[in-house]
């Protein structure tokens, strides 16, 4: 079973989540827009939420999709709808605004970004995607077909052939681990045989010095003033991040 699912995985989209297509199409989803249909469907566990208001500027209007909150237990699977009307697509860039800190002492479980072949049941069902040896369909493992990208939070124990689950980005693809990048996240660390150790990269204000390593990119809100109000406490929790820099940490 997953253990303490509280970490907080929000897609914040304050400037809108970009995915374009070689010589295809430039696709922009805005989610400010509160009457506009949004081309993505929620399938099997239904955790996701969009919410008009509390983007990443905390301003009413600011929209944002909620993957999950930092509740225990919630899973969800969103699908996408096919963005470039059927055209083959031979490479594509995915661009988005998240939030994802805060849960636990030892945040779990992570999810996936996936780019699946038409008949995998993700899409009709949210599941199974793939696993450790000790566990099965872990969304945060990516899927079983196609290339996934899987952003894991939590150590789930070894995968098949005896290598280690690290937390830290992992790629598949048709199911297949192809690697590991584990934290902390920087040029040239690969698992097996870089260097990981997940305690100091967890969990992290954003003024500590291992933040721009870890798999943070949002505040830890019991640690961060984020409401501003002189107080850390339980009403931090339920306050947006702090605006941040539109240019990305360069490893």
């Amino acid at each position: 079973m997953q253990k303490h699912p509280n970490n907080l995985l929000k897609w914040l989209v304050a400037g809108g989540l970009a995915c374009g297509a070689a010589h295809a199409a430039t696709n922009t989803v805005n989610f400010n827009n509160a009457g506009a249909a949004l081309p993505y469907v929620e399938v099997g566990a239904l955790a996701a939420d969009y919410r008009a208001d509390g983007g990443a500027s905390g301003a009413v209007g600011d929209g944002y999709l909620s993957v999950t909150d930092a509740r225990g237990g919630q899973r969800a699977t969103v699908v996408f709808n096919d963005l470039d009307a059927g055209l083959v697509v031979k490479a594509f860039v995915f661009e988005a605004d998240l939030r994802i800190g805060g849960g636990t002492a030892r945040p779990a479980d992570g999810f996936s970004l996936n780019y699946v072949r038409a008949g995998d049941p993700i899409i009709a069902n949210g599941t199974p995607f793939a696993g450790t040896g000790n566990e099965t369909d872990l969304p945060e493992e990516g899927g079983l077909t196609g290339l996934g990208i899987g952003f894991d939070t939590w150590e789930s124990g070894d995968h098949p052939g005896g290598i280690r689950d690290v937390v830290g980005l992992s790629i598949r693809v048709d199911g297949e681990l192809i690697t590991q990048l584990p934290v902390p996240l920087r040029p040239g660390n690969v698992w097996p045989g870089g260097t990981y150790d997940e305690v100091p990269f967890r969990n992290l204000a954003t003024n500590d010095v291992n933040y721009a390593q870890s798999m943070q990119t949002g505040a830890l809100n019991t640690t961060d003033d984020l409401n501003g109000d002189g107080v850390i406490d339980a009403n931090d929790a339920n306050t947006a991040q702090p605006p941040y820099a539109d240019d990305p940490v360069v490893w």
